[in-house]
């Protein structure tokens, strides 16, 4: 079942296009960012008829979005994306940031477990 508007996430897909916005990213600038091929992808995404794949926020943390705010609608605290020391990957540091966040446990053991998992390198 899709939403009036043909998307099935339509509220991710605002929250994205409002991240690479406020960034100042154009679709195009974004897409060879992260690495999305063909920018039909990305415009699928923020349109809400498809969503991005975990592996695929991941790589849009590291350009400096809110993944949480994408995700949940909450913004996360601005300080703990710039304050925190490099990591190895960037699944190391979405668990990192989300061990700090103040979430439920369920929201918190989800996270958590798709950031161990992609850590393992397994796609989502």
């Amino acid at each position: 079942m899709s939403t009036k508007d043909g998307g099935f996430f339509p509220e991710i897909g605002k929250r994205l296009k409002s991240e690479r916005k406020r960034l100042g990213f154009s679709q195009e600038a974004l897409c060879k960012l992260i690495g999305v091929k063909d920018p039909k992808t990305l415009r699928s995404w923020e349109s809400g008829a498809t969503a991005p794949t975990l592996f695929d926020l991941v790589e849009f943390v590291a350009a400096g979005a809110d993944v949480l705010y994408i995700v949940s609608g909450v913004h996360a605290v601005p300080s703990l994306t710039m304050d925190r020391a490099p990591y190895a990957s960037p699944a190391q540091r979405l668990a990192s940031e989300i061990s700090a966040m103040s979430l439920s446990n369920e929201d918190a053991e989800l996270l958590m477990a798709v950031a161990r998992r992609m850590s393992r390198g397994g796609q989502c």
